[in-house]
């Protein structure tokens, strides 16, 4: 069975759960009160069999799990057990949206990921559930090479249709994709926004905003620059003897600032989607990584196995390459005008309003960089100059471009048109795009947690009009008044180490019954894509997802079980998942009782 079909397997599970199968074979119906036998076993049994047989087949995917099994299980075929996973991922899908009920909720789709032979875009649900704890759901995935309107269509049958969510509780959509699979979601998010316009488009806090917007540069060197920082990540996260090759690198590249080595050893490869500055971090330790993997083929004695030496040759030859060099030195300096901006956003609620200030001076700064781009790209292709001449790599236009026998085309003109010119000009629109003014003034409503109240010019912004969000207070004709109190109430609490400073711990307070407005606008900054996710005991499961995706190899994916990995609770679903396995797949769930 194919991925694809795997998944439409399971999107049509809840229908089963409403009807019989029409069609079904004689013997089948014969067969259908022995395997009601199977109910007769002891529950916690069947249970334990489950939990099992849906643990070891996550596990035997992961190329870093040790005596694997391929999640074979003795008395069921593998196609019979893929049963059994597409209906227990049915479950922990309604599991998620059992939930989220009539709550407001944000769509996120991630960069597309490749599963076997395709490529497809996870699809995540961000929503606050009843004990006020931010939650982002993997949910399923999306066929990338649907066109335009198909796309469309089709995001539109899984939210409405499958997911049975109201759009018009939607209160953010992120997607992120270059070129033409942006269009695509760009097209989706405007159909939706235009019927319900506070389904704000912005980033996803799950990377930083510098990543965030680099991802989406429709540059063909920057897009192959950032797969091989990728594979370069992949590579050294791949074992815990490659980890620690990382960390004496990061050790030697940054050797003169310690408090940076402490932070990343140990970090980087999990954490530098998140980091505001990781692309300066990969300049500064670019050297060092190709010094490191050339001395992979002549270690004596040998102590890389031939897989790992091999790799590491191929990556060599990428670094080795101009065309990366002038895209990762393009990529630091130009993402140097958003590192506060992209810090800001991570660092806590009070940074990320207190900097919607500055965002109208960087869009003109970058538009002078734009005016000055001969100046500019000048000493950013200097720079790269200098890379190159210490890695001793040849200067020059790629090997793909045809230059005419006549012309005077020099590298730096080049660079300077197919790099450095749309890299700039790609940030201007992605800062007008992603802080627009609903964003801007959405954000405006993080100086509501109680730590901002009294020392956030923004608090006293919120006064000046009716809020962006009128139409979803319990009590808008209040909304000014309560405004005061709750300023009044921690005026005086300012120095209390107690003051609460997230939003989690602001929508406990039993006091908050008496602030519904301010209740309701907390609990929609809570599913904005472009606000932190706060820790709040849960894991992270974006983080699950990526983790997921660096310990399998991508002929070894299943979005079933990527889906399971990440998104089951089993104190949650798994009496549910008992429960439909029995009415789907009763000799199935009988044949997993017995190993």
């Amino acid at each position: 069975m194919s991925f694809l079909a795997a998944e439409n397997s399971s999107n049509d599970v809840t229908k089963e759960d409403t009807e019989e199968p029409q069609e079904m074979t004689l013997d089948m119906e014969l067969e259908r009160p022995k395997a009601a036998d199977c109910t007769g076993t002891d529950k916690e049994t069947l249970k334990s069999a489950l939990q099992a047989a849906i643990t070891a087949a996550c596990c035997s995917r992961d190329r870093t799990s040790q005596g694997s099994h391929g999640g074979e299980v003795e008395y069921v075929t593998k196609s019979e057990m893929n049963e059994v996973l597409e209906v227990c991922e049915g479950v922990v899908r309604e599991g998620i949206l059992s939930e989220v009920g009539n709550s407001f909720f944000s769509l996120f789709v991630d960069r597309a990921v490749r599963f076997g032979e395709m490529d497809l875009l996870p699809l995540f649900l961000r929503f606050v559930d009843s004990f006020d704890v931010m939650r982002l759901e993997l949910m399923g995935f999306v066929d990338v090479n649907l066109d335009t309107e198909a796309m469309c269509e089709r995001l539109f049958d899984i939210v409405v249709k499958e997911w049975r969510l109201n759009l018009k509780y939607c209160r953010g959509q992120a997607y992120l994709g270059s070129g033409e699979v942006s269009y695509k979601l760009k097209a989706f998010a405007c159909k939706v926004q235009e019927k319900y316009p506070l389904a704000i488009c912005t980033h996803s806090s799950c990377y930083s905003f510098n990543t965030w917007w680099s991802r989406s540069v429709p540059v063909p060197s920057v897009s192959r620059a950032l797969d091989t920082l990728e594979k370069i990540v992949v590579f050294f996260s791949s074992t815990a003897d490659l980890e620690k090759q990382l960390d004496q690198i990061i050790a030697i590249g940054l050797r003169e600032n310690y408090e940076k080595v402490h932070e990343l050893q140990g970090m980087f490869c999990s954490s530098w989607l998140e980091k505001h500055d990781s692309y300066d971090v990969f300049a500064q330790i670019l050297e060092p990584i190709a010094d490191s993997l050339e001395r992979f083929q002549c270690s004596s004695p040998q102590i890389w196995s031939l897989a790992v030496i091999n790799q590491a040759k191929k990556l060599v030859q990428l670094i080795r390459d101009f065309d990366f060099i002038v895209a990762m030195v393009a990529l630091k300096n130009v993402s140097s005008f958003t590192k506060e901006l992209s810090a800001a956003l991570q660092k806590d609620h009070f940074s990320a309003a207190s900097q919607l200030c500055q965002i109208s001076g960087i869009v003109a700064t970058l538009n002078r960089v734009k005016t000055n781009i001969k100046v500019f790209h000048q000493n950013w292709f200097d720079e790269a100059c200098a890379f190159a001449q210490s890695l001793g790599v040849p200067i020059k236009v790629p090997d793909s471009v045809t230059v005419p026998r006549d012309s005077l085309l020099k590298p730096g003109t080049y660079y300077k048109d197919a790099v450095s010119l749309p890299l700039v000009d790609h940030l201007i629109n992605s800062v007008k795009d992603h802080f627009s003014d609903d964003h801007k003034e959405a954000l405006n409503f993080l100086s509501l947690v109680p730590c901002s109240v009294t020392v956030s010019y923004t608090f006293e912004s919120l006064k000046s009009k009716p809020p962006l969000y009128v139409s979803d207070l319990p009590d808008p004709d209040n909304f000014f008044t309560e405004l005061s109190c709750w300023k009044v109430k921690w005026k005086t609490k300012v120095v209390s180490p107690t003051i609460p400073d997230t939003i989690f711990q602001t929508l406990r307070l039993p006091l908050m019954q008496y602030f519904a407005n301010i209740n309701t606008l907390l609990k929609i900054m809570c599913v904005l894509p472009s606000t932190a996710l706060e820790y709040c005991g849960e894991v992270k499961h974006h983080k699950m997802f990526e983790d997921y995706l660096r310990n399998t190899c991508a002929k070894d994916r299943s979005p079933c079980l990527a889906v399971l990995q990440v998104g089951t609770n089993f104190n949650r679903d798994l009496d549910r998942m008992v429960a439909q396995c029995l009415k789907v797949t009763p000799k199935t769930l009988e044949g997993i009782c017995l190993v």
